[in-house]
């Protein structure tokens, strides 16, 4: 199986980048009208998208950073980059 790594890092792509939408609960508001939030969000797992940039898929690798596959090549699992 091939696996996707940042060109530049070196990192393993480990999933892709969604947004979840979801409704943080609250209790009522404030004086000021703010809410004053219950501590909970209930997440609309249904919801969930995966994000692009300019029509491109966005992907997460090991660090957290986000990237396009145009920013990555394939390598068999396991294959170190020098082995190519």
């Amino acid at each position: 199986m091939k696996q996707a790594y940042v060109k530049k890092t070196g990192e393993k792509i480990i999933g892709t980048y969604d947004l979840i939408p979801g409704t943080a609960l609250i209790n009522g508001f404030d004086d000021a009208g703010e809410p004053e939030y219950y501590g909970e969000t209930d997440v609309h797992w249904d919801d969930q998208r995966q994000q692009a940039w300019d029509g491109k898929l966005v992907y997460v690798c090991e660090s957290g950073q986000l990237w396009t596959l145009d920013d990555c090549e394939f390598r068999e699992e396991g294959q170190e980059e020098d082995d190519e």
